[in-house]
């Protein structure tokens, strides 16, 4: 039982620090939508909570225990291939909007480039840890974010917090499609940490059940931080902000919410060190990895987030397609006894 929580707790900790680090990417591809964003982010939970328990099958070892090459199976050798080869470059990237986005969160307490360094230089020992003791603080960590978001929420709605924005026509299409392109977006970096999890799960239900959990535990902090953003609909450029402002100023809450994100950049670190451990990179060349994220973490959160980062996550749209479609094939062969 452990080791499915560990998986499914690696699953959350590869979406939550992306997609909460800044904010900003719930307000714009949920919140902003109004009402119907709920209705997008539970159609985002239903694809997260597929992907998850498409990508464990699809990953367990072969007989002979090899692992397998996840991209390959799932879109074959020449798609596959090109998928593979830039998710070492999103990974990296992954890294680095952690980076900027620990810099942005300690902004006015440190200058940018040493808060971004010291982020670095965790990951860079944490490297030296090995995958184990990575995924073990996601354990820990996880439940801390689910909690707090569900506090956010419910302030935000019974706390003082005014009504959401009114749907406009044609809202519920536009959040589907958010929806669909958030789960994308994020489906490379699930790839390369389930894909070095399935060991842990090596049977077929096992996988089911923790691809299922993780996916699911996504896509429920997504309902709920819409839910919390919905009264404000806050869409500023400030990426830390939104969640903390449903909470009055001053408070133990609010005070909490540094370390609440920083426990959400902290499980998506360890997600990308996963990643790349299971892709056979290891010891000096994994801590040399991590250290170098941080050259283009200077770049700043807003230029990563709003920029580079949409770019490499658009490789995420034929793999999702990929993903959906293996695991349909797979229902149709099982129902046909092949």
């Amino acid at each position: 039982m452990r080791n499915r929580l560990t998986v499914a707790a690696a699953y959350v900790g590869a979406v939550v620090g992306a997609g909460f680090g800044s904010g900003r990417e719930i307000a714009h591809f949920f919140a902003r939508h109004g009402a119907p964003g709920l209705w997008g982010a539970g159609w985002a939970a239903a694809l997260f909570a597929l992907v998850g328990a498409v990508v464990l099958l699809a990953g367990l070892p072969t007989q002979g225990g090899r692992p397998v090459d996840l991209y390959t199976r799932l879109c074959g050798p020449l798609l596959g291939g090109a998928i593979r080869l830039s998710s070492l470059l999103f990974l990296w990237v992954s890294l680095a909007v952690v980076d900027a986005a620990g810099a942005a969160l300690l902004h006015g307490r440190l200058p940018p480039a040493l808060a971004g360094a010291l982020w670095a230089g965790a990951f860079t020992v944490m490297a030296g840890l090995g995958p184990r003791g990575q995924l073990r603080s996601n354990l820990l960590l996880v439940p801390v974010i689910v909690l707090f978001v569900l506090a956010a929420a419910l302030y935000a709605h019974h706390g003082g917090g005014g009504p959401g924005p009114s749907a406009r026509p044609g809202a519920l299409p536009a959040a589907l499609a958010g929806s669909t392109l958030y789960v994308a977006y994020n489906t490379v970096l699930v790839v390369s940490t389930l894909g070095a999890t399935a060991v842990l799960v090596p049977s077929p239900p096992q996988a089911v059940f923790s691809g299922l959990l993780g996916g699911a535990a996504v896509g429920l902090l997504c309902m709920l931080a819409t839910w919390a953003l919905l009264p404000s609909a806050s869409t500023g450029p400030l990426p830390t902000l939104p969640l903390a402002g449903v909470f009055p100023p001053g408070s133990s809450w609010a005070r909490l919410y540094p370390l609440c994100m920083s426990a959400a950049l902290w499980t998506t670190g360890t997600a990308v060190l996963v990643s790349w451990h299971g892709r056979g990179i290891r010891g000096p060349a994994l801590a040399l990895l991590a250290g170098s994220a941080f050259l283009p973490s200077l770049a700043g959160l807003a230029l990563l987030v709003d920029r580079v980062y949409p770019l490499l996550g658009y490789t995420g749209l034929p793999l999702l397609v990929a993903i959906l479609w293996h695991g349909v094939r797979g229902v149709l062969c099982s129902s046909h006894g092949v």
